[in-house]
C-alpha cells in the first residue's frame, strides 16, 4: 500500500521521520516506525477486505494497540468504533446490528458478528489498493455513549 502523501501521518513521517512519536508500553516510536507500524496493520484489514467507509468495531484494545488501529483505520478512511467494555454483551449486541461493522476486533464473544484478534492480524500482510485521501473530506467517528451504550456519529 503506499498512502496518500497528504496523510497527517505520513506528512509527519517525511517531515519529523526520527522524532519521537509514540511512548506505549515498552516502545518508543518515531514518526516513521509508527507509519511503518500502521501500514503493516492496514494491510492486514485490506487483507480481510476492508475498504474506505467500512465500520471496524474494536473492543478490548488499549494503550499502543488501540493507537495503532485507530491510525490504521484513519490511513484507509475506515470508520473506527472504539467500545465500552463496561456494557454488557446483550447491549454491545443491539448496538452492533444496525451498524452491520466490516470487522469486530475482539477477544470476547459479543453476541454478533464474526470476531477477529488483534494478535492475529498484525503479523498478516494483505494487498491493497490505493486510497484516494482528501485532506478537506469530513472525518466521521462513531463510538458507544459513556452512559446508555447507544451509538452517536460525529462528522468533522
Amino acid at each position: 500500500m503506499i498512502p496518500p502523501s497528504n496523510h497527517p501521518l505520513v506528512v509527519a513521517a517525511n517531515n519529523y521521520a526520527h522524532e519521537l512519536a509514540l511512548v506505549a508500553s515498552k516502545e518508543q516510536l518515531s514518526y516513521s516506525q509508527l507509519l511503518s507500524k500502521v501500514r503493516f496493520i492496514y494491510d492486514g484489514l485490506i487483507g480481510r477486505g476492508v475498504k474506505p467507509g467500512d465500520i471496524v468495531v474494536l473492543d478490548d484494545l488499549y494503550d499502543d494497540k488501540l493507537i495503532y488501529m485507530l491510525w490504521a483505520c484513519s490511513l484507509g478512511q475506515l470508520i473506527a468504533f472504539p467500545l465500552n467494555v463496561r456494557f454488557p454483551r446483550s447491549t454491545l449486541a443491539s448496538t452492533l446490528a444496525p451498524i452491520k461493522p466490516a470487522l469486530i476486533f475482539s477477544d470476547r464473544d459479543l453476541g454478533y458478528g464474526k470476531l477477529e484478534r488483534y494478535d492475529e492480524i498484525v503479523p498478516q500482510m494483505g494487498i491493497s489498493a490505493a486510497i484516494n485521501f482528501r485532506a478537506d473530506a469530513p472525518a466521521t467517528l462513531l463510538m458507544t455513549s459513556g452512559s446508555s451504550g447507544s451509538s452517536k456519529i460525529v462528522s468533522h
